[in-house]
């Protein structure tokens, strides 16, 4: 008989309609770096109801997604540290971002 193989934890998930989307997830440490602040004042603003937690996964670490870090940007006024974050590291070209909306 042979072993059977430990499934890893899966990147997709399931929308509502049933789709499925791949998604890329940072850990609360790597959230801290790209805003600029320690990981215990980013899990203090999480406990003080300041920044919105994201989704758990089952180990219990939390799953930040580009919306979840800036929603946290913005509550911690760090969107000019994600902002140039995002140009540098993120290829995302058809996002709009809030700060730039207004100035057309």
């Amino acid at each position: 008989m042979g072993r059977r193989a430990v499934r890893k934890p899966s990147r997709i998930l399931k929308t509502r309609k049933g789709l499925q989307k791949m998604k890329h997830f940072y850990s609360t440490r790597q959230v801290a770096g790209i805003l600029g602040i320690k990981p215990d004042l980013l899990q203090k603003a999480i406990w003080t109801n300041r920044v919105i937690p994201p989704i758990k996964s089952p180990s219990g670490n939390y799953l930040w997604i580009i919306d979840n870090i800036e929603s946290a940007a913005w509550a911690l006024h760090r969107y000019d540290q994600f902002k140039a974050w995002q140009e540098e590291f993120v290829d995302l070209p058809n996002i709009v971002c809030r700060k730039d909306e207004g100035q057309q």
